[in-house]
């Protein structure tokens, strides 16, 4: 049964890299742990972590390939991820690493609308080659205040507070 619905999951989620090639070994060792698990020793909680450098202008997007990138996400992840739950009744919870220098806010705004939904969390992703400390600094500062527009880079804590 837990097979299954891994298996489930795996499959259904839309744009993981290569799951074909470390999936299959990755819920073999999950079940051999299963396996070994006594009562005495409590539940097995096996733990997935799935994080994606987000960037709808890659490979040179136009606007509309970028727009319809998100739109995809927004439609398709919920479906998928809604089919599936821990043991809390939480969905899978998706990382979306979303690069800085291709701020879009009609972008961000619609992925941030996932993770106020409850699938998720924004990242800050930045590329930053060959940049200077000042230069680093400048885009980092930026990119919190765009970031921070959209809900996205909120701490943890009481009460929680953007980054």
């Amino acid at each position: 049964m837990v097979f299954t619905g891994l298996r489930a999951m795996i499959y259904s989620i839309p744009m993981m890299r290569n799951v074909y090639i470390w999936g299959p070994s990755l819920i073999r060792q999950g079940l051999r742990s299963l396996y070994k698990a006594t009562p005495e020793h409590g539940p097995v909680h096996i733990l997935f972590c799935v994080a994606d450098h987000f960037e709808p202008k890659w490979n040179g997007a136009d606007p509309q390939r970028e727009k319809e990138r998100v739109r995809r996400w927004n439609e398709e992840y919920p479906k998928n991820a809604s089919r599936h739950w821990d043991g809390n009744g939480r969905p899978p919870q998706h990382t979306w690493f979303y690069a800085a220098e291709q701020y879009n806010p009609v972008c961000l705004e619609a992925m941030s609308r996932l993770c106020t939904s409850g699938f998720g969390e924004i990242e800050l992703h930045l590329h930053h080659g060959y940049d200077t400390a000042d230069g680093l600094k400048e885009k980092l500062e930026r990119a919190k205040e765009d970031f921070a527009q959209h809900g996205a880079l909120i701490t943890q804590g009481e009460p929680p507070r953007h980054a």
